[in-house]
């Protein structure tokens, strides 16, 4: 799972038209690509301004079925399975501005600007904002018709030549919903010429549903589209923890399997009813807090977790806005391909707020986990009140832990729970922009195995942070360590058990007593993976803003 992140709204040019707001929820694993043809002008046709009423356009939901091979010679090869949009589909999910002018003819769609250049400056006259064309985009609901989720790869397949210098500005592409900018930005300057089968991508920063395309007119000039491929990309692996299989949780989920819970008696109804139906793809939505009273009085148990089932796959459990909460009650995964995402998990007596246990492809996101405020020289049973917010024990892995808020924790995460080198895992993880806030140790302590621990934020930790332990590899990037007292090392090693190792790069240390490596003691080979590095001094502002439930 690249990065895991928010990207604030940007404006490009004067006057920038804001969207009006549009519901904002969960998305989906996704990675898809545009075919675009691009040109000067579009000869005869349909003539419009204003933009193409849409005629009851239906939500796009993509999955594993839609994948392209790029590697393949043929844009009909390359695309054979992707998701294909055509001409009159677009134009039922079709937006722009009222001073373009969309041609119709059998190449496409073309969109022209009408803004007056001066012929000397090549600056638009009066009115300097950009010009906007919005593609899966319900202009009656004011909302676009996208699932995405982080990770996702998004880009402008173009198969013809075009000539960006006769342009003002050249191209710019993005992903929007009604929160602004969700993805980074693809900007082919007027300067340099597109050439054809060239790729044009962009990175989801954070999941949205009602996400939309949209593609910045130059001042002067015209794009022609004719077809949009959505997919799943087979050759290039957004996410280190990702490799072997997509984190997708309950992407593609049918109406009649998603709900939505606002207390203990519904969310027990809708977990049993997720069990009856997986593998198929399930959502619980919660809208409500729901206390560990609460739940024993619902379900009967008296365990201090929820145990969802060795069984259970292709499930996303996401809290509604800032809702979601639970008090004294976490979770146990023991399955497949599942999402926790936008809760708040505090209070777990005696147990790990989320436990996973042989559970393979994984992710926790944008969730806030805290227990009581801690105290330096704690006693054993002080720090035993509670377990780790996080444990991936046994043969878990395949983890993303991405844009949490990690908080008043004596045992904050744990991966791997015993130091019998032989029978550890070679698990992969990856842990980045969390924001880890008055903890005292494990953060993480890393058993077995290769983690990337990247832009993550370590502020007032009492002991130790990152504790390499027994057989670990750890690429560790651009973190942040602020009044901390151990930032990097391996401690509390037993027997004759190798310790952990680090390849470390771009880290700050700001009041850090000990531990502080420069050097690193292994070099580590991801292999075919991407992501995009935060610069390290943004990295408190970045986590601050982003990190925690309710900030999706």
């Amino acid at each position: 799972m690249n990065d895991i992140g928010i990207i604030g709204f940007k404006n490009y040019g004067k006057g920038e038209k804001k969207l009006k707001k549009a519901w904002f929820g969960v998305g989906l694993a996704l990675l898809m690509t545009v075919a675009m043809i691009a040109g000067c002008g579009g000869g005869g046709g349909k003539s419009s301004n204003g933009g193409v009423k849409p005629t009851n356009p239906s939500k796009i939901v993509i999955n594993s079925t839609h994948f392209a091979d790029l590697s393949a010679a043929t844009i009909e090869e390359k695309y054979a399975n992707a998701y294909k949009l055509t001409v009159d589909q677009i134009k039922t999910m079709l937006d722009y501005d009222s001073d373009i002018v969309v041609t119709e003819s059998a190449n496409g769609i073309t969109f022209t600007s009408t803004v007056v250049v001066d012929p000397v400056t090549q600056l638009p006259k009066g009115d300097a904002r950009n010009r906007y064309i919005r593609i899966a985009y319900d202009k009656s609901k004011q909302q676009g018709m996208l699932d995405l989720t982080a990770g996702s790869q998004f880009g402008i397949h173009v198969y013809a030549d075009v000539d960006l210098s006769k342009t003002s500005n050249g191209l710019w592409v993005r992903i929007k919903n009604a929160s602004g900018l969700i993805s980074s930005e693809k900007n082919v300057p007027k300067e340099t010429p597109l050439t054809t089968d060239e790729i044009l991508d962009t990175t989801v920063k954070k999941s949205a549903d009602n996400a939309y395309i949209e593609i910045t007119l130059p001042w002067s000039g015209s794009v022609t589209i004719k077809n949009i491929y959505l997919f799943m990309i087979t050759n290039k692996v957004e996410g280190y923890a990702d490799m072997a299989s997509r984190i997708t949780g309950g992407t593609g989920a049918a109406a009649e399997n998603i709900y939505t819970v606002t207390n203990a008696a519904e969310l027990y109804e809708a977990v049993n009813a997720v069990k009856s139906v997986t593998p198929m793809p399930s959502i619980i939505r919660v809208n409500g807090t729901i206390t560990y009273d609460d739940w024993v009085a619902a379900s009967g148990s008296t365990l201090r977790y929820i145990d969802l089932g060795s069984s259970v796959s292709n499930l996303t459990i996401v809290g509604v806005g800032s809702a979601g909460k639970f008090d004294g009650l976490g979770f146990k995964i023991t399955g497949t391909n599942t999402i926790i995402q936008n809760l708040t998990i505090t209070k777990v007596l005696g147990r790990d707020a989320i436990e996973i246990n042989n559970a393979k492809y994984i992710m926790v996101d944008h969730c806030t986990l805290f227990n009581e405020p801690i105290v330096a020289n704690p006693s054993e049973e002080l720090k035993d009140k509670y377990d780790e917010l996080i444990s991936a024990k046994n043969n878990a892995e395949y983890i993303i832990i991405s844009w949490n808020h990690f908080y008043n924790s004596y045992k904050t995460i744990l991966v791997g729970s015993n130091d019998d080198a032989d029978a550890l895992p070679d698990r992969k993880m990856i842990m980045h922009h969390n924001y880890f806030q008055n903890c005292n140790s494990r953060l993480p302590l890393y058993r077995g195995g290769h983690a990337h621990i990247y832009n993550n934020y370590y502020k007032d930790i009492l002991s130790d942070a990152i504790n390499c332990r027994t057989g670990s590899k750890l690429r560790i990037e651009n973190n942040y360590f602020e009044n901390v007292k151990k930032a990097i090392g391996y401690w509390h090693d037993t027997g004759n058990n190798p310790s952990g190792q680090w390849q470390v790069s771009g880290n700050r240390y700001v009041n850090v007593e000990t531990d502080k490596p420069e050097t690193s003691t292994c070099t580590i080979d991801f292999g075919n993976y991407t992501y995009t590095l935060d610069p390290v001094d943004s990295v408190p502002g970045i986590v601050t803003a982003g990190a925690g439930a309710g900030k999706i």
